[in-house]
């Protein structure tokens, strides 16, 4: 029971409640006392801290270990995580090189192009969001109605902004290359919501305040201007694959115990909790059992229901002889407990590590192409000076155009590799 962390509080407080009182003897027992034993608390607690900091901790650093070493970055050396992470800082540049973009200086959607990707216009709308998220923030219920015409008037004003900044990037950066980046798209996701609040809001006829908790929505625009929680929430992208196979053994996992419980525990007569507030009587009914026992870890409560014995209830030797041959009694089991134990151990210490590994394995990669050799000045900059040759993208040059595409990034940007290797080492 303290092993799988399920309810251990209780069998900790029922210890602490003495039987008898300090210095009696044992032939003379009391009723217990509470918390008459409360330095018999701290055996429950060391063992708690334990097995929850240090032994799942160890469990959980297995499946990551396991998980690092199934895809092979778990070997690596830091010279080769270097390697890898300018590798794909290269894949990335030649992906961003061969998509449609406005860089010719002779096109007019040039400088639209160069805006949307500067530094201080990425500064400013970051800005804006900010000062929208305070605007939010400062609403509150039963305000008047001066107060509210205000708020409204500015969520028009930043939603114009909005609109511009996505205006901006459409013809800019082309309608393709803008809808194949997911941050484009959520963009453009909460605008229309914004767009639809807003047209709703307008008619006075259609005053819903449903439609007004929509602004709560603009909140996650700091999440395009966050790169740590771009970060983050790649990385849960990525693992929704994986996270979905694992669900899938959950699933199972729970589907098989959900037919051991509605066969052995089915027909149990009902207690103080079987068959009030959790049932096993159906599959479905004992489907919701198991959940609930998952995530509140609260099945002790259960044992004394399903493990009932005779005279609180009609063992098989004692039904009618007139019954049918299926008919069973309502007794329990006295090894209730160990369907439980079982589930909750697989549960906390196979099925929840594998949710755990696999995202921490997708953020290590992505903290592992931090650490390439190119910054993004000199991407840009070799983009740039490569377009100039190669003006067809064609993927290839001559070679005598290698010396005037080297000096123009060396001369165009702060040509810099990262302070990986020292200076004594060829690269």
């Amino acid at each position: 029971l303290m092993i799988t962390n399920m309810d251990w509080t209780s069998v900790m407080y029922s210890a602490t409640d003495a039987t008898t009182a300090p210095g009696t003897a044992l032939v003379s027992r009391t009723q217990p006392l509470v918390d008459g034993n409360m330095e018999g608390s701290l055996y429950f607690l060391v063992f708690h801290i334990v097995v929850t900091i240090f032994l799942q901790q160890l469990v959980f650093a297995v499946a990551i270990d396991a998980a690092r070493m199934s895809n092979g970055s778990g070997i690596l050396t830091e010279s080769q995580r270097v390697w890898r992470a300018t590798s794909r800082q290269i894949t990335a540049t030649s992906k961003q090189f061969f998509a449609p973009r406005a860089v010719d200086p002779k096109n007019w959607r040039s400088p639209l192009y160069f805006l949307s990707i500067h530094a201080v216009f990425e500064a400013v709308l970051t800005g804006v969001v900010i000062v929208n998220v305070a605007v939010l923030a400062a609403e509150y219920y039963g305000q008047n109605s001066t107060r509210d015409q205000l708020g409204f008037n500015l969520s028009i004003v930043f939603l114009s902004v909005y609109i511009a900044e996505m205006i901006v990037r459409i013809l800019g950066q082309g309608l393709k290359v803008y809808l194949s980046s997911p941050a484009n798209m959520f963009d453009l996701f909460v605008n229309t919501l914004s767009l639809v609040e807003t047209a709703i809001l307008t008619d006075s006829k259609v005053g819903l305040q449903v439609f007004r908790a929509l602004k709560a929505v603009r909140i996650l625009r700091l999440l395009r201007h966050a790169k740590r929680l771009q970060l983050l929430l790649t990385t849960v992208y990525e693992s929704l694959a994986f996270l979905l196979s694992t669900s899938f053994i959950l699933l199972s996992l729970m589907m098989v115990y959900s037919v051991l419980g509605s066969n052995y525990f089915g027909p149990v007569k009902e207690g103080q909790l079987n068959g009030v507030a959790i049932s096993f009587r159906g599959f479905f009914p004992a489907m919701a059992t198991l959940y609930s026992t998952m995530v509140q870890g609260s099945w002790v409560s259960l044992l004394p229901d399903l493990s009932v014995k005779y005279p609180s209830c009609t063992p098989d030797s004692m039904l009618p002889p007139n019954l049918s041959g299926d008919a069973v009694g309502d007794c329990g089991w006295d090894t209730a407990w160990i369907f439980f134990l079982t589930y909750g151990i697989i549960i906390r210490y196979f099925i929840i590590p594998l949710f755990v590994a696999m995202p921490v394995n997708v953020f290590f990669d992505h903290c592992d192409s931090s650490k390439g050799l190119l910054t993004e000045d000199v991407s840009f900059a070799f983009q740039s000076a490569w377009e100039s040759v190669d003006r067809t993208r064609k993927g290839w040059i001559q070679t005598w155009h290698i010396p005037a595409i080297v000096s123009s990034v060396c001369s165009n940007s702060s040509f810099q590799l990262r302070q990986t290797y020292d200076t004594s080492r060829s690269l």
